[in-house]
């Protein structure tokens, strides 16, 4: 009884988390798939492509779970700022994490780009 009692008092608080909840799971599932979508292209191909792509979607996975760590962070960083209505630590570190992110996409964009 206690746990039903407290799943109803909480439920209605959290409907919001619960959709925004959702999006991002649903945003998961869709990389996922990408992924799965991949590997029934390349399997007529041959066992050796397809180890390939293991492989590759293990990296690709390891830097999308790293990306969204940080972008996570960033946002929760700039939302407690702007909540604080800190304008001035807001735009320094809206500054710094644009200024990364655009770091990180000068050094990785030419490394797909050229298949290093």
């Amino acid at each position: 009884m206690a746990i039903a009692e407290f799943i109803k008092s909480v439920a209605p608080k959290n409907q919001e988390w619960l959709r925004l909840a959702s999006l991002l799971s649903l945003s998961g599932l869709f990389a996922t798939s990408a992924l799965i979508i991949d590997a029934n292209m390349v399997a007529p191909i041959g066992p050796e492509t397809l180890a390939g792509l293991g492989l590759a979607s293990t990296l690709y996975a390891m830097f999308m779970a790293l990306l969204f760590g940080f972008g996570s962070a960033a946002q929760i960083a700039l939302s407690r700022l702007a909540g604080a209505s800190d304008k001035q630590k807001f735009s320094q570190n809206l500054a710094v994490v644009l200024a990364a992110g655009l770091l990180v996409a000068v050094a990785i964009v030419p490394l797909a780009r050229f298949n290093i």
